[in-house]
């Protein structure tokens, strides 16, 4: 079988494979040209003029060295408008909308710990109208412990991607998004097979939480917007949510 991790290479485009996916949470639909920047992993990179989500077979179940699997499944998004550490009115309003419109089927609801992040799951709930089993916990892995240096190197870099932080400061990048990544995989630990998580926390650290935990950069995820990590045995996706 085709490892997740395998890239496409067309008209000299990197394509990062879309995992199988065949669950209520919403990815989009177009292959979601609009966050997967570029993987790196042990210390190689995969380059080109961007790289995209393939679109692939939406199949849930996979096969990893001949034994049958069966992925899980969270999305990441970044809360909605905000002032401060409460949402703006907007951002309630925009939170409850988004909520009506997603798929749902989330075992769990995961806030970073933040107001904001956790006022913006509760009116997700309350759009969503869909019972959630395990309710709305917080990870705190998920928020970093050191805010005023993400700002210091933002002011620095004078942009929010992480490329452009990582140059700022690269001793952050890599061990905030290591200790993020953990906070991710805390997520995963609460699922069970085919089950999905939805978790609501910040830019940039979710985008380092991905890249701890996967190799993928990902650019900056605006209000409201996200990302779907699969994993399916030791292996993760990424794909854009809708």
């Amino acid at each position: 079988t085709t490892s997740k991790k395998s890239y496409q290479f067309l008209a000299g485009l990197p394509l990062l494979q879309a995992a199988p996916y065949r669950h209520m949470c919403a990815t989009s639909s177009e292959g979601a040209r609009v966050h997967v920047v570029r993987r790196e992993r042990h210390g190689q990179e995969n380059r080109g003029l961007e790289a995209v989500v393939a679109a692939g077979p939406r199949e849930q179940n996979g096969e990893i060295n001949g034994k049958a699997t069966m992925a899980r499944y969270v999305e990441l998004r970044r809360h909605t408008d905000n002032d401060g550490d409460q949402l703006t009115a907007a951002g309630v309003q925009a939170a409850v909308a988004f909520g009506r419109v997603l798929s749902g089927g989330y075992r769990v609801i995961v806030s970073s710990g933040a107001q904001r992040a956790t006022q913006t799951a509760a009116c997700v709930i309350a759009g969503l109208g869909q019972p959630v089993l395990d309710g709305v916990v917080v990870e705190p892995g998920l928020r970093s412990t050191v805010e005023d240096r993400w700002r210091a190197a933002y002011r620095t870099a004078g942009a929010g991607d992480l490329d452009s932080l990582r140059t700022a400061d690269p001793d952050l990048v890599q061990a905030d998004s290591e200790t993020l990544a953990a906070g991710l995989k805390r997520v995963f630990e609460r699922l069970e097979d085919g089950e999905c998580a939805l978790v609501i926390g910040h830019r940039p650290t979710n985008e380092a939480a991905v890249f701890g935990l996967t190799g993928v950069i990902v650019r900056p995820i605006g209000k409201g917007e996200g990302v779907v990590v699969i994993e399916e045995g030791d292996e993760y996706a990424v794909e854009a949510a809708e």
